[in-house]
C-alpha cells in the first residue's frame, strides 16, 4: 500500500476506494449556497425597508418659514414701521409667523402652513403700503416744487 502522510486528503480517498467519487465541494450553483444567498438577500431587503420606514416616521419635515421671514424683513427694510397702516400689517405678519411656529410644534402642520401664507401675504401688503406712502410723499414734494416754480415765474 501507499503511505498516507504526504498525500492530500482527496487523493487518499481515491487511493482507498477508486470507485467511490470524491466529496463534492459546495459550488455557487448548489442548493445550500443558493439558499444562503436568498436568505442574505431577504435580510438585506428587509433591513432596508425597515430603515426606510423608520426614517419616514422619525420626524415630519420642518416648517418652511423662509418666504414669510424674507417678506417680513423686506417690509422692515422699506420702512413699514414708519407707516401706520403698514406697521399694523407688519405686526400681524410677525404674530402669524409665531403662531405658525407654535402650531408646527403641536403637530398641526396644515394650519401652520396656512398661517405662514397669511403671514407672507400681510408682510407683502405692508411692503406695498409702505411703498405707496413713499410714492405719495414723493408726488406731494414734486407738486410743491411745481407750485413753487410757478410762483417764481410770475
Amino acid at each position: 500500500m501507499v503511505a498516507y502522510g504526504s498525500v492530500p486528503r482527496r487523493t487518499r480517498r481515491l487511493l482507498k476506494n477508486p470507485w467511490k467519487p470524491a466529496a463534492v465541494e459546495e459550488s455557487p450553483r448548489s442548493g445550500k449556497f443558493q439558499k444562503e444567498k436568498m436568505t442574505r438577500n431577504a435580510f438585506m431587503i428587509g433591513s432596508l425597508l425597515l430603515l426606510a420606514v423608520a426614517a419616514g416616521c422619525a420626524s415630519s419635515p420642518a416648517l418652511r418659514t423662509d418666504s414669510s421671514t424674507t417678506a417680513i424683513r423686506a417690509a422692515e427694510a422699506v420702512g413699514a414701521n414708519n407707516v401706520p397702516n403698514a406697521a399694523l400689517h407688519l405686526q400681524m405678519a410677525r404674530e402669524e409667523l409665531e403662531l405658525a411656529k407654535g402650531m408646527a410644534d403641536k403637530g398641526q402642520k396644515d394650519q401652520a402652513s396656512s398661517q405662514l401664507l397669511r403671514a407672507e401675504a400681510d408682510a407683502q401688503l405692508a411692503v406695498v403700503l409702505s411703498q405707496e406712502q413713499n410714492e405719495k410723499a414723493d408726488a406731494q414734494q414734486a407738486m410743491e416744487r411745481v407750485h413753487q416754480l410757478q410762483n417764481d415765474n410770475r
